[in-house]
């Protein structure tokens, strides 16, 4: 079997890395990028874990909220304008009539 040097490479494989267990990660040095915090066996690795599942499914729900809000702000748009320009032909039949 072969030895396991500091940066976890098999000295007989040094292209292959071993995948990281939890355990691995819970021994992490602390402050390094949050190790501890990235645990799910953690509680801290929980509350994280669950704002990610809170949080997540709500991207594309406020993408389609955003969409549907500017669809809807060009369409109150439009609809002035078709309110406007109905109003002025109205009012220019009106004139015409009382002339003729």
């Amino acid at each position: 079997m072969s030895k396991q040097n500091s940066n976890n490479v098999s000295q007989g494989d040094d292209t292959s890395l071993r995948s990281l267990s939890s355990e691995d990660v819970s021994q992490a040095p602390r402050g390094y990028c949050c190790a501890k915090s990235a645990n799910p066996a953690d509680g801290r690795g929980r509350k994280l874990h669950l704002l990610q599942m809170l949080v997540l499914p709500f991207i594309p729900i406020m993408a389609l909220i955003v969409q549907t809000a500017i669809l809807l702000n060009n369409i109150m748009i439009y609809r002035q304008e078709v309110m406007d320009i109905e109003s002025q032909v109205t009012t220019r039949r009106g004139r015409e009539r009382r002339k003729g």
